[in-house]
């Protein structure tokens, strides 16, 4: 018999929200599912005992080699993170047949095989986090009696989530050219009538994973160049490293290796002028305290404001913070 989960201390929802580009409604909740909590299953949709087994913490295998005649195996340095797959068990129930009707038509229209919908898990100790989902196969009917007649149905629900990691609420620091001081860009020292800039940010990483972070820009007015930080080395990176960024520009950077590094908004083709230049580190697991690092802009204006985003991935709903 499948039992329903009640936990007035653990709230656990599940989100639909816009994610198609450059909607009026882009990024907003468009439908809450209370799966637990204090509301847990108002909306007629219930959490099942046996659905916590691949929630808590991230597939990883350790990836080892052996050669003949070694004892044991050697372990490389850097383990598997696998897609985590995971089996809901929910439940529908209404108070007439029409009402079961369409509270399970919403719990579909939530989760699907089409879209990714949300998992977000609240805890006493961590900030909310978010799992991204979607099915990985049809669902499957536990009970065998028509719900018609029972006006209730419990499901098993194989989800997928390609991305296997928890994201609480992204960090952002932002400054403007007007914040920084004017330098010789070979020393470094405070100099008038260079064109060239320089402040700091703070960079952190509170999670148990690594950071990869994002910066942006507003509306360039002026031609511009920005030096941004690779990561905690020390080091920084031009962008673009070819030429300089127009007025009418506005711009994305990416860290990650795997991803296309320069995006500008007018879609031209400006990451080529990154010239395969590419950002090497990223900030480590466990970074609690902000360290400052450096920006630099060449050109803009006094308004030219650059982003920093750090997305804060967990491997598990609560804890681990440093």
């Amino acid at each position: 018999m499948a039992i329903c989960l009640t936990n007035p201390g653990r709230i656990m929802q599940l989100i639909l929200r816009d994610n198609t580009a450059g909607s009026p409604t882009f990024g907003h909740d468009l439908i809450v599912l209370d799966l637990l909590g204090p509301r847990g299953g108002e909306q007629g949709i219930h959490l099942l005992e046996g659905s916590w087994d691949d929630l808590w913490h991230a597939p990883i295998t350790q990836v080892r080699e052996s050669w003949a005649y070694q004892e044991g195996s050697t372990l490389d340095d850097i383990p598997r993170v696998n897609e985590r797959l995971c089996t809901l068990k929910l439940g529908t129930i209404g108070r007439t047949t029409r009402a079961w009707e369409e509270i399970d038509d919403l719990l579909w229209r939530v989760l699907g095989p089409g879209w990714d919908c949300y998992l977000r898990a609240f805890s006493e100790i961590s900030e909310p986090r978010e799992l991204r989902m979607r099915w990985e196969k049809a669902p499957k009917p536990l009970t065998q009696r028509d719900p018609g007649r029972t006006k209730a149905l419990a499901w098993e629900v194989p989800t997928l989530s390609v991305d296997p990691y928890w994201y609480a609420p992204e960090l952002s620091f932002a400054i403007k050219r007007s914040q920084m001081v004017e330098i010789n860009p070979t020393t470094g020292a405070p100099q008038s009538g260079t064109g060239v800039w320089q402040g700091t940010i703070p960079m952190l990483n509170r999670a148990d994973v690594e950071c990869w972070p994002q910066y942006a820009s507003n509306g360039l007015e002026a031609d511009t160049v920005v030096w941004l930080p690779d990561g905690l080395s020390g080091n920084t990176v031009a962008v673009p490293a070819i030429g300089a960024l127009g007025p009418g520009k506005e711009f994305l950077i990416r860290t990650y290796p795997l991803d296309e590094t320069l995006l500008v908004r007018d879609d031209s083709q400006e990451w080529a002028n990154m010239n395969g230049v590419a950002f090497e580190s990223a900030i480590p697991a466990g970074t609690g305290s902000p360290v400052q690092v450096p920006i630099r802009i060449q050109g803009g204006t006094a308004n030219t404001t650059i982003t920093a985003y750090y997305s804060q991935r967990y491997t598990r709903f609560m804890g681990g913070e440093a």
